[in-house]
Order: structure tokens, then C-alpha cells, then sequence
């Protein structure tokens, strides 16, 4: 079996730095983003209203990001062989609880994306046995030819998965009473159900979506070197580039929980 760093490919300006437009017009003045003031009004719209912020998708911790990354550098560095036993596994604390979480390599599968994750109630509803539970969440990542599994790529999807491991939502011994679930599971067997725009806005997939792509692009600047003043403009004035924000924009709603994840991310990665 390839190595995973064997088939790292070269980056694409894209996807190595925040393209910035010197000839795009920013609104309002620069000091507008720029003052000490900036710090407050970021924290104005991660907070707007104490329900709001209650309901923001879950956050990327940085034992989350520290475990991605640890299973991104093995995959690239090692060889590491297909089998049912993990590669890695580590215990995530969420909530004040220990999620003991295995990560997994499987062969290629077209009607799968990078990575997917088992939650112990999803695996109690196949094993169809009240008396039988998993003793931990399981992460299958996938291997795709290139560039699907580039690092960057990798790294943000298993953080995806991550966050679905910690989800409460997806913890709850009554999850499979609630109508959304039931309505989930049969949405999730349509076909061209993946990388819809159901996929993007379901309520199992909104936090994980917005999570891990507002942690990816702002972590993406923070290391290309993008100030916090640049990343304060871009913030104000985000353009839905990918199929997900797109998707999030023909939504009032759905874009400001976005955008207030997004400025969290800021807040996180930036320490402000």
C-alpha cells in the first residue's frame, strides 16, 4: 500500500493563501476594522443574543484540531495497512466527558467521501440489540486517489467526523425517536443525497459542516500569515466561494449562524 504522503500533491494558490483583490472597494473605513474596537464588535457577533450563541455549532476545540492533525501526519508519514483495528485513537473530553474516539484506515470507496464516523447509537441501531453498546466512536477514512486527500482536505474532514463524535445529538439514547432523525435516515438513503444542498442544511450535518469549514478557511489565513486586520475584512465581507455557503446564503438564518461561527473561529484561532 502507497504511503499517504506519497501521493500529497502540489497546492494550488487557492489553497495555499487568502487571494486578496487590491482593487476591491471594502465597506466603510479601514480603521472601522482595524481599532481595538474590532476585538468588541467580533465579540458582539459571536454573542448576539445569549440563545443564539447557546445554539452556535459546536466549536473546534484545540484537542479536536491537535487530534486531526496527529492522524493527518501519520497517514502522510507511515505505512499504515488496512485493517479493522485503529491506527490511532485518543479520549476527547466534551462536556465534561470522555469520548473515546478510533480512527481507522479502509480502502477506497466511490460512495464515500474522505472520512465517515460511527457513532455507539448508530451502531446499536444496526446491531439491533438493546443490550449491546459500542465502546467508542470510530472515524473510517477512506483512501482516494488525488487530489481528493489532499493534507488540508484530510485534515478538515476528519474534523468534520470529529465533531459528529462529540455531538450530542448523535449520543442521545432517544435520538431515534425524534421525527428530524427519522426523516435524516431516510434522506441519507436517497440517492444524490451527498454533497446536496439537504446534506449541507440538515440538522445532523450543519454543525459539522459549518464547524469544520469556518475552523479550515480562518486557520488557512492564520498560517499564510493573514493579519488579523485582513481577516477582520474578509470576515465583514465574506462571499459564499463553495457549494456549502452558497447553499447557507439562500438562508437568512442558516447564513448568520455561519457567519457567527465563522467570527468565532476568529476570535479562537486570532486569541483575541
Amino acid at each position: 500500500m502507497k504511503s499517504w504522503r506519497s501521493y500529497n500533491c502540489k497546492k494550488t494558490a487557492g489553497e495555499t493563501e487568502l487571494v486578496v483583490d487590491e482593487q476591491q472597494a471594502l465597506s466603510g473605513p479601514l480603521n472601522a476594522h482595524t481599532s481595538p474596537l474590532g476585538g468588541s464588535w467580533l465579540r458582539r457577533v459571536v454573542a448576539r443574543g445569549s440563545g443564539e450563541a447557546k445554539a452556535l455549532p459546536i466549536k473546534v476545540t484545540p484537542e479536536i484540531d491537535a487530534f486531526a492533525e496527529r492522524c493527518v501526519n501519520i497517514l502522510f508519514g507511515n505505512e499504515v495497512a488496512y485493517a479493522d483495528d485503529a491506527f490511532f485513537e485518543e479520549n476527547l473530553m466534551f462536556g465534561g466527558q470522555s469520548v473515546p474516539v478510533k480512527v481507522v484506515i479502509k480502502k477506497p470507496d466511490p460512495s464515500k467521501g474522505l472520512a465517515d464516523a460511527e457513532t455507539p447509537t448508530l451502531w446499536e441501531l444496526r446491531n439491533q440489540d438493546p443490550g449491546w453498546s459500542l465502546p467508542a466512536c470510530y472515524i473510517n477514512v477512506y483512501e482516494t486517489i488525488p487530489p481528493r486527500n489532499h493534507k488540508r482536505e484530510l485534515k478538515k474532514a476528519i474534523i468534520h467526523e470529529l465533531i459528529h463524535c462529540v455531538d450530542t445529538k448523535l449520543n442521545d439514547p432517544d435520538l431515534f425517536d425524534t421525527g428530524w432523525h427519522q426523516k435524516h435516515r431516510q434522506d441519507i438513503r436517497s440517492p444524490g443525497y451527498i454533497d446536496s444542498p439537504k446534506h449541507y442544511t440538515s440538522p445532523w450535518e450543519q454543525d459539522s459542516f459549518m464547524s469544520s469549514e469556518a475552523h479550515d478557511q480562518v486557520s488557512m489565513w492564520k498560517r499564510n500569515g493573514v493579519s488579523l486586520e485582513r481577516a477582520l475584512q474578509e470576515l465583514r465581507n465574506h462571499m459564499a466561494d463553495n457549494p456549502r455557503e452558497q447553499e447557507w446564503k439562500k438562508v437568512p438564518d442558516l447564513w448568520r449562524r455561519y457567519m457567527q461561527t465563522m467570527a468565532r473561529a476568529v476570535q479562537e484561532i486570532y486569541q483575541i
